[in-house]
Formats: C-alpha cells, sequence, structure tokens
C-alpha cells in the first residue's frame, strides 16, 4: 500500500476492513441468489463473479498507483 507507506498500522488495517468487507459482502450475496434462485449452486457463480471483480479492482488500484504519489 504506496498510500501507507508512512504508517505501517495504517496498512494492516485496511487489509483487515477489506476483509472484514468481504466476509460479509460474499455471503450475503451467495444467499441472496440461493434463496432467489433455489439452487444452492448459484452461490458459486457468486464467488466466481466476485473474484472476477476483485481481480479488476486490483488492476485499475494498480494502475493509478504509482510509488511517487504517496509522497505528493
Amino acid at each position: 500500500m504506496h498510500v501507507a507507506s508512512h504508517a505501517p498500522a495504517l496498512s494492516g488495517s485496511f487489509a483487515t476492513a477489506a476483509l472484514n468487507a468481504g466476509a460479509l459482502v460474499g455471503p450475503l450475496l451467495a444467499g441472496v441468489a440461493t434463496e432467489s434462485t433455489g439452487d444452492y449452486r448459484y452461490a458459486a457463480w457468486v464467488s466466481a463473479g466476485l473474484a472476477v471483480v476483485a481481480v479488476g479492482v486490483t488492476g485499475v488500484v494498480r494502475d493509478h498507483a504509482s510509488p511517487g504519489r504517496a509522497e505528493e
């Protein structure tokens, strides 16, 4: 995390917050998909979709974050 290079504890806090958000949103969306379709296999599709979104967001963030930006 380039934005937290001078505050390593803040970097860990961001990682924990992201993990907690994923631990809430993933099962919530999988439960909604399972409840609305009646088929538990849709939970796997929700998981795959969230993984694709996570990879996409990571790519966008990495493209926009440059090492020198945190010092500006």
